[in-house]
């Protein structure tokens, strides 16, 4: 696990840009992290095909 975060972190030619990807990929596994990121489509429009979907 924490190789391939690494070689992921690694692959970025920016320090800066590698850094974030390693606290990113760490933070991916945390299920509170999980649940921030995760938003639950209730209804959204579809401007190109002029549709409404909706979970309800």
């Amino acid at each position: 696990y924490s190789s391939h975060i690494d070689n992921i972190a690694k692959s970025f030619d920016d320090k800066n840009h590698a850094e974030c990807a390693e606290f990113h990929d760490f933070a991916k596994q945390s299920d509170k992290f999980q649940t921030y990121i995760t938003l639950k489509e209730e209804e959204f429009i579809d401007f190109d095909e002029g549709i409404i979907y909706s979970n309800n």
